[in-house]
């Protein structure tokens, strides 16, 4: 059973340099001094307390037991207790489990600077706080939301992003773009809530439908296609892969394209030409679990690669090209990876098909990273 403490941490000199320890025993949880007193050797600065835990119980006068059990399942008691906590990490406790109190420490209650005990959690790649502890593995997993101004908590990690995109655009403007396009794309929010420091040196363009209007945006460039139960539909059963280009042209040669496929064989194609006569796609095949990697030439199509998938209706066929480079995804997975350097300036993007009657949705396409690794997923017209 797992045994919970308030303890000060220790400084070895064994180690070269030194370094501080939790007690024997004990394993360090959560360093509770500020970050400038963590790198202090020998001394603990102004927060001199550690959260630590040990697989079995520990005596010592230094220690301050919290409970015994899974941090969930752990509900300190006292107002001793309550004090003691208040004291070592300069916050009330929130809650009634000790997990609660962790948690508000590095969520609501987190200082973006770390001059006091903690920086916040920041949101995985998913969009989930997640919180970890030793002898544990995950403890709690909740949905970041983006709500600036009314969530303690999300101020908290936007001041954070702040700070370090600006650290980052001073010493690389163009990263810091790239940095500052991921994370308002990651949480759907605007960059200027964000970052005034980060100039967003190009333009960018941005394309979606989900096919619940009209194809008036879109050009038919090979045989017909129309919208069925606000899906894209390719009509033409002449087996030829066929390709449906919208009119926008997007900023940047670099781009994607994908789309949801229903049915078989739809996929996003890059890089089209006005006439949709040259350029690069994929195409999800349902029956022989393969992801086609396309490419037109002069209106004549060739296959460059089958990798395998596991096809499932609703998910996502992603066509990425970057310079020469021209990737392939399935399901945010990428597939394939290749040099291509037969087309190069073409800024359109659009869908191919191949089989009668089959649709697709939700498409999307940008150039607002050349990454090529962005992978959404877009339900409903909304992104995710």
């Amino acid at each position: 059973m797992v045994s919970h403490y308030l303890s000060p941490l220790t400084w070895d000199t064994a180690e070269p340099g030194g370094c501080w320890r939790a007690p024997d025993g004990c394993v360090l949880g959560l360093d509770l001094r500020s970050l400038a007193d963590q790198g202090l050797a020998g001394s603990y600065g102004d927060w001199p307390w550690a959260y630590v835990l040990s697989e079995t119980p520990q005596a010592g006068d230094d220690l301050i037991p919290l409970g015994s059990g899974r941090v969930d399942e752990v509900r300190p008691s006292g107002q001793s207790t309550r004090d003691a906590w208040r004291r070592c990490t300069g916050q009330q406790p929130i809650g009634d489990t000790l997990l609660d109190w962790v948690w508000s420490l590095a969520t609501d209650q987190a200082d973006p600077t770390g001059d006091t005990p903690l920086k916040p959690i920041l949101p995985t790649r998913e969009g989930n706080s997640e919180l970890w502890l030793p002898l544990h593995s995950l403890v709690r997993s909740r949905r970041f939301a983006w709500r600036p101004g009314s969530d303690r908590y999300c101020n908290a990690v936007r001041d954070v992003l702040r700070r370090d995109l600006k650290s980052c655009a001073a010493a690389d403007p163009r990263l810091a773009e790239r940095a500052l396009d991921a994370i308002c794309r990651k949480h759907h929010c605007d960059p200027r809530e964000i970052s005034q420091q980060v100039k967003r040196g190009r333009a960018t363009t941005t394309i979606t439908d989900d096919f619940s209007g009209t194809l008036a945006a879109w050009d038919q460039h090979s045989k017909t296609w129309t919208i069925e139960s606000s899906r894209l539909k390719n009509t033409y059963s002449g087996g030829t892969v066929e390709r449906c280009r919208h009119t926008t042209a997007l900023s940047s040669a670099d781009h994607y394209s994908q789309c949801a496929v229903y049915g078989t064989l739809h996929g996003g194609a890059t890089r089209l030409d006005a006439a949709a006569w040259n350029g690069y796609g994929c195409r999800a095949y349902s029956f022989g679990n393969l992801l086609f990697v396309d490419k037109v030439t002069s209106g004549s199509h060739s296959a460059l690669a089958f990798p395998a998938i596991s096809y499932s209706s609703g998910k996502v066929a992603k066509s990425s090209i970057n310079g020469s480079t021209l990737k392939s995804y399935y399901d945010g997975v990428e597939k394939d990876s290749r040099t291509d350097t037969t087309h190069s300036g073409y800024l359109y993007c659009g869908v191919l098909a191949s089989v009668q009657d089959q649709t697709s949705d939700d498409f999307y396409a940008t150039d607002g990273l050349t990454s090529g690794g962005l992978y959404k997923r877009i339900v409903g017209g909304g992104v995710i």
